[in-house]
């Protein structure tokens, strides 16, 4: 069972990642990341295909990686895109349930929730 825990931090990797990528592949894409973490922190990792269709996350349970996924069959998900410095994007976990059941989540230098609701493409 996944549980993320009150002290668990979700990070988003803005722009679009190889979803043919599985444990190692994410793994390695976090620890070559400017955040300074490693995979087995205890922090959830997300990654979008080109599409914004398709999410997958990575995450440490304590004894071993965990990799989920999500497709949409229409509309796409709200994904950051890739800010100059190449670096990730901190949600809230409301956010994150936001973003996964099809929400906008803005994110912006306050940390302010705000939300408007994605309409699936015809």
């Amino acid at each position: 069972m996944l549980a993320i825990g009150p002290h668990t931090r979700i990070y988003l990797f803005p722009g679009h990642t190889d979803m043919r990528k599985s444990f190692d592949g994410l793994r390695s894409i976090v620890e070559q990341s400017p955040i300074e973490r490693l995979p087995q922190c205890g922090h959830l990792f997300g990654f979008s295909n080109k599409r914004r269709n398709m999410a997958k996350f990575l995450y440490w349970d304590g004894s071993g990686f965990w990799v989920s996924g999500k497709r949409l069959q229409q509309g796409t998900f709200w994904w950051p895109s890739p800010p100059q410095t190449g670096d990730t994007v901190e949600v809230f976990p409301e956010q994150l349930t936001a973003l996964l059941s099809g929400i906008s989540v803005v994110v912006d230098q306050t940390q302010r929730r705000n939300w408007q609701r994605i309409r699936p493409a015809a």
